[in-house]
């Protein structure tokens, strides 16, 4: 294409409107309408495809919320979390996991440990309460909302045990 409107530029027979047509047409079809029928078969997809479907935990929250029949349709994120909070914790990254332990422990040679991993779909084993660090009580009543710069622990509710971060890798880990 580009090389024949090269060839029509160079014929000195072709006057410069009929050279202005041909590229305002191969514009058109070759650029315009691609990505207008792009955006098109989008809103179709989105207008048809309203309820919730196996793939919800690959997409954000904010997007599972407008999805019908979806846990967090109609609700509003909160703004703060508070102390005693059950959460999930989603990698940013693409198609990213949520924050997942069981009660499997590593093998012999480490600390007893949990194992923790990310996985793709929702479960309770997601999980984690988030707890004032060690030492603080975990107060009832009046809700005490997490600060920027607190230092808090994540317990996983199904195992009640607390997540550790530590220097130790994993077994499976190379060195």
């Amino acid at each position: 294409t580009v090389a024949s409107l090269w060839s029509m530029y160079c014929d000195v027979t072709i006057s410069l409107m009929s050279l202005a047509k041909h590229v305002a047409a191969r514009a058109a079809c070759l650029i315009a309408l691609p990505i207008a029928l792009y955006f098109c078969l989008f809103v179709v997809h989105f207008s048809i495809l309203t309820n919730s479907g196996p793939g919800d935990s690959f997409m954000s929250s904010s997007f599972q919320s407008t999805l019908i029949g979806n846990e967090l349709h109609g609700s509003d994120a909160p703004n703060s979390i508070a102390y005693g909070s059950v959460i999930s914790l989603k990698s940013l990254r693409y198609s990213g996991g949520l924050l997942h332990s069981h009660m499997h422990l590593y093998p012999e040679g480490m600390v007893q440990q949990q194992q923790v991993t990310t996985y793709s779909h929702k479960d309770n084993n997601n999980h984690w309460r988030i707890k004032p660090a060690k030492g603080e009580a975990l107060t009832t009543g009046e809700p005490r909302f997490v600060k920027h710069g607190d230092i808090i622990r994540l317990e996983h509710v199904p195992t009640r045990r607390n997540l550790h971060t530590h220097a130790h890798p994993a077994p499976i880990t190379a060195t």
